[in-house]
């Protein structure tokens, strides 16, 4: 009886191994719709308050000023400079936002620093 048994269960014990060897596959390709991003700039008809700078404006204003000395004149906008000379380590902050939520892209290349996600303006030529 005791052979019985114990045959019984080694097979029981194989043919529970065998079922949990037949588990889904947890790396399987999920095809995914295509998304659209879009963006709209806001016009002079549009009920919402902006500011824009020109190329004309920035150069008019560029007397060996960082961007974001230049960039105080906008509504909202605040630089400070370790100095007060509005060149050197600049940063500025909008109304609402601290200095790590603002994401900078120079010429397509992003300037937020990787670890505090904040924006140095030092060494930057004209």
């Amino acid at each position: 009886m005791k052979k019985v048994f114990l045959s019984l269960s080694i097979i029981l014990i194989n043919g529970i191994g065998i079922f949990a060897q037949q588990k889904a596959d947890s790396l399987k390709v999920v095809k995914l719709d295509e998304v659209v991003v879009s963006a709209t700039r806001v016009g002079q008809d549009a009920p919402i308050a902006y500011s824009s700078l020109t190329e004309k404006q920035l150069k008019g204003d560029n007397a060996a000023k960082n961007i974001p000395a230049i960039m105080q004149t906008l509504p909202s906008v605040v630089s400070y400079t370790e100095g007060g000379t509005a060149v050197g380590n600049t940063s500025f902050r909008i109304r609402g936002t601290d200095a790590n939520r603002i994401n900078i892209t120079l010429n397509g290349m992003p300037l937020n620093n990787p670890e505090s996600q904040e924006v140095y303006w030092v060494n930057l030529p004209d």
